[in-house]
């Protein structure tokens, strides 16, 4: 790769190597930003030297190849425990697996199923592991009135038209109005899920009721979400 090359891929991608390092590994504190960024930007330049368009979008394959290069470093010094890491390390198999197979992108009911884990326990080893905060994981409604999950098209929008990229800064500033309009109580089971990445066995032991009990508290709450966005003025 060309100097030239190089840079003008560091400046085009630069926000989306800096959107990914800023989720990936959040919740770990001895992985520092900057460091992030800089793997990230290692695994820019990875990813343009490999990227063959027959494998499809380069912007699909640029994302997975910094969030792996950031996640690769990470196991490499031992920032997570032995079992997040193994965890983590099935969830990146089976989330490949899954690509070579149906040349698609699994959902995490479709990686639930595939290792045979319960859905909570992908949504875990996802926030523990990936560092996957609320703006990548909660479902919302598109025009179309349709469910869908941000994090599911997010290297598309963060790195394609400017509508496109007003469009993801929409529907982020929606998520966040709508949690703001929430009980403090089921505010506080959402940032503590999503944001502070405790499991549902820890929010209960916090609140002293059942992981069953945190589980269904936490779904309750998303329909909440849910049926406050279908009744915004985005739809209108």
């Amino acid at each position: 790769m060309t100097k030239e090359v190089s840079n003008d891929i560091i400046e085009q991608y630069g926000n989306l190597v800096k959107y990914i390092a800023v989720r990936v590994c959040a919740n770990n504190k001895d992985f520092p930003i900057d460091e992030r960024v800089s793997v990230g930007f290692a695994g820019l330049c990875e990813a343009y030297s490999r990227y063959n368009s027959e494998i499809g979008g380069f912007n699909t394959f640029a994302y997975e190849r910094i969030k792996g290069a950031i996640l690769d470093e990470a196991r490499r010094i031992g920032r997570f425990s032995h079992g997040i890491a193994n965890d983590g390390k099935a969830l990146d198999e089976a989330e490949e697996q899954w690509r070579k197979t149906y040349e698609d992108e699994p959902t995490s009911k479709d990686l639930a199923t595939y290792l045979d884990w319960p859905i909570e326990k992908v949504h875990d080893t996802k926030r523990v592991y990936q560092g996957t905060i609320v703006s990548l994981e909660l479902p919302v409604i598109n025009q179309e009135q349709e469910s869908i999950d941000i994090g599911d098209s997010v290297a598309d929008m963060v790195t394609e038209t400017p509508d496109e990229v007003a469009l993801a800064n929409e529907r982020k500033e929606l998520l966040q109005s709508v949690i703001e309009t929430l009980k403090p109580e089921d505010k506080e089971i959402i940032h503590q899920y999503f944001v502070e990445g405790l499991t549902l066995k820890e929010i209960g032991k916090n609140h002293m009721y059942s992981e069953s009990r945190a589980s269904q508290l936490k779904s309750t709450v998303i329909e909440k979400i849910k049926d406050k966005i279908r009744n915004t003025d985005y739809f209108s």
